[in-house]
């Protein structure tokens, strides 16, 4: 499945390639006891030292960024000051505000002109550090690729009025595809929440998109493609489900850059993609998909702290097995991984191995990464951004989305 062909081209162009990346330092959440700021400097600290070639601009509040940059944090800073090290020779620091409260739609997104509403809520943020980054990415002279752990919506809106969409890609706004953990092995989402309604033929446009991001990122070599639905028979769906199986049947007649999709079996179930090898790339509404990633957060969150609560704080001596038992069944039954993968199989469900979602449809390398990402999940998320661009997937979804 795994084209290492690609992944050995990919790693000789890491080293001869010199590129700057803009980072968000304001964006994330507090998490293991630490800010993000501080978080996102050790992560690149880190960073640095396993990519010379790259250098980095740091979009944040510069008083703060500095005063973690010293880690002046006691005991622990001297006990990793080594390791932590920084080099300030190849960072610069663009002093941002904070991105402030959420915003609430405007008149603008309650029509559904989102062009003016992004516009709108753009201009009334020019001095925060998603808002600056974006506008520097677009521009094009002092970073090649971004990052930010910020709020989606800032980035997004930021990004579709900074660097414009692909010709060809059709949607109003970039899409996020979401790297989903299984059974030892992973597959993607497309869309999480970007795109709440999509026709048929913006759905072959997410499809073409995220088919080449995973070749060209991630190495996958000729990955599944299916539709998610209420069912597998073709028969089954809605009007967009049917709308999109049809254009992508169409599609492949026409072109030699065909996707990797069954006609006779396009779709594929919520549980079942995560139970059975089915998919590679699932595509759907980012409605659709937003409220799948978080049942499936949200059930795996409940069982665990079920679990957690029988074996530590059992109410009764009555009760606690009752209660186990059930969860163990639970967790057993529902969870997409066997208890016989033991450490592998757990190990694959850390988000910090999946951190960073490329902003596809635009014309730059944007990457959103998870709010609450640790300095590992940074790191990670780092890493996604200097591999997208490196990959030059933009200008092959570009050509590709002009022959549909």
């Amino acid at each position: 499945m795994v084209n290492i062909a690609m992944f050995i081209k990919i790693s000789d162009n890491l080293q001869s390639m010199k590129i700057a990346m803009g980072i968000d330092a304001n964006g994330g959440e507090w998490s293991d006891g630490e800010p993000p700021t501080r978080k996102i400097v050790k992560a690149l600290s880190l960073f640095q030292k396993d990519n010379p070639n790259i250098s980095f601009v740091l979009y944040g509040d510069e008083r703060l960024i500095r005063r973690h940059l010293k880690f002046d944090d006691g005991d622990r800073a001297s006990r990793y000051n080594d390791v932590y090290s920084f080099d300030s020779s190849r960072t610069s620091i663009v002093n941002c505000l904070f991105g402030g409260k959420e915003r609430e739609k405007s008149e603008h997104a309650i029509k559904d002109d989102w062009l003016k509403d992004n516009i709108e809520f753009t201009n009334a943020r020019a001095n925060t550090s998603t808002v600056k980054l974006m506008e520097d990415l677009s521009a094009g002279e002092t970073i090649d690729c971004a990052c930010s752990a910020g709020n989606t919506e800032d980035l997004i809106s930021s990004a579709t009025i900074n660097s414009k969409l692909i010709d060809g890609y059709g949607a109003k706004r970039p899409l996020l595809p979401a790297l989903i953990p299984a059974d030892n092995r992973r597959f993607i989402l497309a869309d999480v929440g970007a795109v709440t309604d999509i026709t048929p033929e913006q759905g072959l446009a997410f499809a073409i998109a995220v088919n080449e991001y995973a070749k060209l990122v991630l190495g996958w070599e000729n990955p599944r493609v299916k539709i998610l639905s209420i069912g597998e028979e073709k028969w089954k769906g809605n009007e967009f489900t049917k709308g999109l199986r049809d254009i992508i049947v169409e599609y492949n007649c026409n072109n030699t850059n065909e996707l990797n999709f069954d006609p006779d079996k396009p779709y594929v179930e919520g549980d079942t993609v995560l139970l059975e090898d089915k998919a590679d790339i699932v595509i759907t509404d980012g409605f659709s998909g937003n409220v799948f990633i978080k049942v499936m957060k949200g059930t795996l969150k409940m069982t665990g702290g079920k679990l957690k609560n029988v074996l530590f704080n059992p109410k009764s001596v009555l009760d606690g097995p009752l209660m186990l038992s059930t969860a163990l069944y639970a967790a057993l039954t529902y969870f997409p991984f066997r208890i016989s993968s033991h450490y592998r199989g757990f190990k694959n469900f850390n988000p910090d191995k999946h951190n960073g979602a490329p902003l596809l449809g635009l014309n730059d390398y944007a990457v959103k990464m998870h709010g609450s990402s640790t300095v590992r999940g940074f790191y990670t998320g780092f890493g996604v951004t200097r591999d997208y661009h490196n990959s030059n997937a933009i200008e092959t979804i570009r050509q590709v989305l002009s022959t549909k």
